[in-house]
């Protein structure tokens, strides 16, 4: 467990730009979780930020059971720390498993890229431009971050 300084508490929607609207035909915990993940990984919400959970589900329009669970499974990622009857806060970045991951990506990548320039598939060589321009569109925008990561892993997916 990492006891570290906390960041001052603000209120959810004075930081979030993430509009917290959910579809009510759908269960609520999934799309909280959704949300904060996105929130965390954007940086939009810092590492050390305080969530409250009484704040989380009035944000939400919620009862703190789909928030708990939510936070659950956001703890479970390693993106929040739970402190039991106290707090809970976005998770501080572990800079070596950031850099193992970095190191992992890229390796897969690399490998990739052989494999494929071993066996060129003319199909793929056609799509590439469109997804390079897919990926250069998001370039400059950090708040499509994660849309870019899509589209890199998708054109690789193909």
């Amino acid at each position: 467990m990492r006891q570290t300084s906390q960041a001052p508490a603000m209120s959810l929607p004075d930081i979030l730009s993430t509009d917290l609207r959910l579809d009510r035909s759908r269960h609520a915990a999934p799309q909280v979780f959704a949300k904060l993940r996105e929130a965390i990984v954007s940086l939009e919400l810092k590492p050390g930020a305080l969530l409250a959970r009484v704040e989380l589900a009035q944000a939400f329009g919620l009862s703190q059971t789909p928030i708990r669970d939510a936070l659950i499974q956001l703890r479970d990622e390693g993106l929040v720390d739970i402190f039991p009857q106290h707090t809970t806060s976005v998770s501080r970045i572990d800079i070596a498993a950031a850099r193992q991951a970095h190191f992992l990506r890229r390796s897969l990548e690399l490998e990739i890229v052989h494999v494929l320039a071993g066996r060129p598939d003319p199909g793929l060589v056609r799509r590439l431009p469109a997804h390079i321009d897919i990926q250069q569109s998001y370039l400059g925008a950090p708040d499509r971050y994660q849309d870019f990561i899509d589209a890199v892993s998708e054109g690789m997916a193909e």
